[in-house]
């Protein structure tokens, strides 16, 4: 598969699954571009098709979002980014791809258990415990693009409405995405001849953050995020056991 149209429809998928439920996207697209192409590759690439992702879902849901937690998760997510930036850097290949693939079976059973105990039962957490999810987020995400899960553990509490999750989610994933890209274009990781790769994306990324709200408002959410979950843990399997 060409990676430009790897990625315009890796775009789609994830703008749609973020809009929809406010977690997931990368979740779900990582796996399955690392059994395609070069997982450095596809890392570095795909984190400037995050931002514009983040950016189109923050923008749809730009009055329901809030930030009053982003000054305690901020400084961990940088420290994690530039801690994960730099294994990024000196891991083969074939490593990255177990480490992507463990992630996201990680992600993918934390996902299950918070879909289990329902967003209205989940205590509030004290503001500390925002310092080593951030810490934890970032490293994540620069490894693999996943790492909102740990933050929404943080960012769900008590009865929060599904619309309002979404666009707290956006709001971390747009402070995350371009932390990230300063961070792989300083290091050599991002360079600007491939930004231009994700230019065609970004129609991919409207329509599917567009269609993604829809879902949030008239679908079901959870049966989109069994269908989701099974997709991920087919290729993270997949990816555990390929070279």
């Amino acid at each position: 598969m060409n990676l430009l149209l790897g990625l315009s429809l890796a775009g789609f998928v994830a703008s749609l699954t973020s809009a929809a439920i406010g977690v997931g996207g990368g979740l779900l697209v990582m796996p399955i571009l690392v059994l395609i192409f070069p997982p450095r590759l596809v890392i570095a690439t795909t984190a400037p098709m995050f931002w514009a992702n983040a950016i189109f879902t923050l923008y749809l849901y730009r009055k329901t979002f809030w930030i009053k937690r982003a000054a305690v998760l901020i400084p961990g997510v940088i420290i994690g980014i530039l801690i994960g930036t730099d294994f990024v850097q000196i891991a083969s290949p074939v490593i990255l791809r177990r480490t992507i693939g463990i992630i996201a079976l990680v992600f993918l059973a934390l996902s299950v258990f918070l879909s289990s105990q329902g967003r209205k039962r989940i205590v509030e957490l004290p503001m500390w415990i925002g310092v080593p999810a951030s810490l934890l987020s970032g490293v994540v995400s620069s490894l693999s693009n996943i790492g909102g899960t740990f933050l929404s553990i943080f960012i769900i509490q008590g009865d929060v409405e599904p619309a309002r999750f979404v666009g707290a989610m956006a709001f971390f994933y747009f402070i995350m995405t371009s932390v990230k890209m300063i961070v792989f274009s300083s290091t050599g990781l991002l360079t600007w001849k491939e930004i231009p790769w994700v230019i065609p994306s970004v129609g991919g990324i409207a329509l599917g953050a567009v269609l993604g709200k829809t879902i949030n408002r008239h679908i079901s959410p959870q049966n989109f995020r069994f269908l989701i979950m099974g997709i991920v843990s087919f290729s993270s399997i997949l990816l555990l056991f390929t070279r």
